[in-house]
């Protein structure tokens, strides 16, 4: 799969936010497997972040899904709490597009 390096421009604020919460050890992001680092942490959460931006847009899109992407991220979840973080982001998607 070839890569592309994407280069933004993000308010201080929501930067520092967004690296906190991403790569706090045993945080709410980052596995709490030793091999995944600091730069492995945050491009899991932008991508992730990015493949749901763009599954809110229209649904006419070539991205895997968030189950499938949560089971090869973090094999060690089990599904009952990939089932729960899915519904919650389902739960999400719906109240935003009908609000």
């Amino acid at each position: 799969m070839a890569k592309k390096t994407l280069t933004v421009d993000l308010p201080e604020e929501l930067s520092d936010n967004f690296i906190k919460t991403v790569t706090e050890v045993g945080g709410r992001w980052r596995s709490r497997r030793p091999e995944e680092t600091f730069t492995s942490a945050i491009e899991s959460a932008v991508y992730a972040a990015l493949m749901l931006f763009l599954q809110s847009l229209d649904g006419k899109h070539d991205l895997p899904k968030f189950r499938e992407y949560a089971r090869l991220k973090y094999p060690e979840l089990g599904e009952d709490v990939i089932t729960m973080i899915a519904d919650l982001i389902e739960q999400e998607t719906v109240k935003q597009k009908s609000g």
